[in-house]
């Protein structure tokens, strides 16, 4: 069943988070999101309502690794379920929107190696988990926070790395695992390893909406999406329409974009002032700029 996304032209206020999102989706090398912040402002509901703004990707038909016909040629090392790869064809297919439940299991994640049919037919075959689904698109982790820690070092090292290295019984299978990573949190319930929390380039905090007209058209909109989706996807459509045409010619002009000395030198100041380690804070500071 589809599942009718709320508009993100219809979210009121929390201009941070939604500039976030957006900037995110314009560059991915920005390195993702981080929305912290308590039950009831809306990230969820935001980061989700983005996946309708995401233009295409174009993809090896049939790929289920949704490998760019334009990137580096790479075949799966072992025959993979569901493959229906078609070599020298190119299809267009939605940029990939996929959520983490935080009860998923390391192979549903990863991947799984199928020992029971190498040992039965001695065919080894690899099961794709969510990170091949995620291959240049998004991952989002809704209370990121509570996730258990050996699919948060999962998670570390394919952000790291790019690639989703399954290791099983001997048997051995690497695929490229390049995503957003989209993070929502309630600090109330626990804060967040520092080795995962520097996996985000950006970190904003959705709080409390001070004005009261704001709080009230919130109100009505929830209402009226709760009502009938359908009419209120229909009434945003158009505004939802122009923002994702935004998204797409700002993510084909992104790279024209010259980064000016003093954007340049105000972010490191920044970095050297706030006592950042490294300098990827600087270059995320910067990659936002231009985004």
């Amino acid at each position: 069943m589809r599942t009718c996304l709320y508009p993100f032209s219809a979210l009121v206020g929390q201009e941070p988070m939604k500039a976030s999102l957006l900037l995110n989706a314009v560059d991915p090398g920005i390195g993702g999101v981080l929305v912290r912040g308590p039950k009831g402002t809306g990230k969820s509901t935001a980061a989700r309502a983005l996946a309708g703004l995401l233009p295409p990707i174009r993809v090896v038909t049939g790929c289920p690794f949704n490998t760019d016909p334009a990137g580096v040629p790479w075949t799966p090392a072992l025959p993979v379920a569901g493959n229906q790869r078609r070599p020298g064809e190119i299809s267009f297919r939605p940029m990939p929107f996929v959520e983490l439940p935080l009860n998923a299991t390391e192979d549903r994640v990863a991947g799984a190696l199928q020992l029971e049919q190498a040992l039965q037919t001695g065919q080894r075959c690899f099961e794709p988990g969510l990170l091949a689904a995620a291959h240049r698109g998004v991952l989002y982790v809704d209370e990121v926070n509570l996730l258990d820690d050996h699919l948060v070092d999962l998670l570390l090292d394919a952000a790291a790395s790019g690639v989703n290295v399954v290791e099983r019984e001997g048997l051995s299978f690497a695929h490229p695992a390049r995503f957003l990573l989209i993070g929502t949190m309630n600090p109330e319930e626990g804060e967040l390893r520092p080795q995962f929390l520097d996996r985000f380039g950006l970190c904003v905090t959705a709080g409390q909406i001070a004005v009261m007209a704001e709080r009230q058209e919130v109100i009505r909109r929830r209402l009226a999406f709760d009502q009938d989706p359908e009419a209120m996807r229909e009434s945003w459509r158009a505004a939802d329409e122009v923002l994702a045409a935004q998204v797409s010619q700002a993510r084909g002009r992104l790279l024209q974009v010259g980064i000016p000395e003093a954007i340049i030198a105000q972010a490191a100041e920044l970095g050297y002032r706030l006592g950042a380690q490294g300098h990827r804070a600087d270059l995320t500071v910067v990659k936002a700029a231009r985004a």
